[in-house]
């Protein structure tokens, strides 16, 4: 499924309701990275494509919030403890 989807990811620390800014937090990962991380537990994955490419194809265990939702939905991640990594193709 990983690669079918060839995402972008970057991953950002969430935790603790701590805004993230582009030049502090954010940075690319590696899919071989994410898929370790992901594979072992140690990442949350989330995608930002709409509803409709979700329900098409997405990585296991993702959770689904389009980037135009994304700001207005930030306070559902404030409880994640681990870190984020948001995907789109």
């Amino acid at each position: 499924m990983l690669k079918r989807l060839r995402p972008l990811f970057i991953a950002c620390q969430l935790a603790g309701g701590a805004s993230v800014h582009a030049d502090e937090a954010v940075r690319r990962m590696p899919l071989a990275e994410f898929e370790k991380l992901h594979r072992a537990g140690e990442v949350v994955a989330l995608d930002v494509r709409s509803a409709e490419e979700f329900r098409d194809a997405h990585i296991p265990g993702a959770l689904s919030m389009p980037l135009s939702a994304v700001a207005a939905r930030a306070a559902e991640l404030k409880g994640v403890k681990k870190p984020i990594v948001a995907y789109c193709t």
